[in-house]
């Protein structure tokens, strides 16, 4: 099984409150795929509902459930996480 890790408390805490979480990742996840998700507040399995490329159209369409305030705190984040913008938008449903 896969894992995914959630560092930021905004988008775990996105994750727990809606159980679904929009995130930038490098790698391309395939849909339908089972993840075990951890997090500081514990560990959960999910699953990958969708995958995108990380255009703006879709930061713009997905910021509400990254857990950000703004697609552009999103962004700064996710460069900030990964010293560069991420290839892909990754939307995670806990199960």
């Amino acid at each position: 099984m896969w894992k995914m890790i959630f560092r930021h408390p905004k988008a775990v805490e996105q994750l727990l409150k809606n159980r679904v979480v929009a995130t930038m990742r490098n790698y391309k996840y395939e849909v339908g795929r089972r993840v075990l998700i951890k997090t500081h507040r514990g560990v959960f399995y999910g699953r990958i509902i969708d995958v995108v490329p990380n255009t703006p159209e879709n930061i713009l369409k997905f910021y509400k459930i990254s857990g950000f305030g703004t697609p552009e705190e999103w962004l700064m984040e996710a460069i900030k996480l990964h010293g560069r913008l991420p290839k892909y938008i990754v939307i995670v449903q806990m199960l």
